[in-house]
């Protein structure tokens, strides 16, 4: 594909590949608009999203299994959302994405059922971070 880039006010004519292409949109796009759902993540790592297998004590009931299953999806969201890069849990003032857990209690006459856990990847990081990043 040619396309033309500009170089000290000078249009340059120059031909990229396919791939060249796709890395170059990729790289221009956030992982936050690449990276919505489980799927999303499964494709960063070239993961088959419905063959998630986790080994677990036969004792284990199927809620725990379920949990944990839920737990390893959410971290593999948070994984691409980290693009590869490990946090420093031991830094607060470092920002990451990690899993986050909020628990909503039913409310008389609401929809919502006892105990339904609302599960979200939050943006860990500090006061004045997020300001430079707004």
């Amino acid at each position: 594909m040619k396309t033309t880039i500009n170089i000290n006010n000078k249009a340059v004519e120059i031909e990229l590949t396919t791939e060249q292409v796709e890395a170059i949109k990729k790289a221009s796009e956030k992982i936050t608009d690449r990276v919505k759902t489980y799927e999303d993540a499964c494709k960063i790592f070239g993961i088959d999203p419905s063959k998630i297998m986790l080994t677990y004590p036969d004792q284990l009931s199927v809620k725990d299994a379920n949990s944990i299953v839920a737990f390893a999806k959410l971290q593999t969201i948070a994984k691409a959302l980290n693009e590869g890069w490990e946090p420093d849990w031991s830094n607060a003032n470092q920002p990451k994405y990690y899993p986050w857990f909020k628990w909503v209690v039913r409310v008389p006459g609401s929809r919502v059922s006892a105990a339904t856990a609302m599960a979200r990847i939050r943006l860990s990081a500090p006061a004045s971070y997020l300001k430079a990043a707004s």
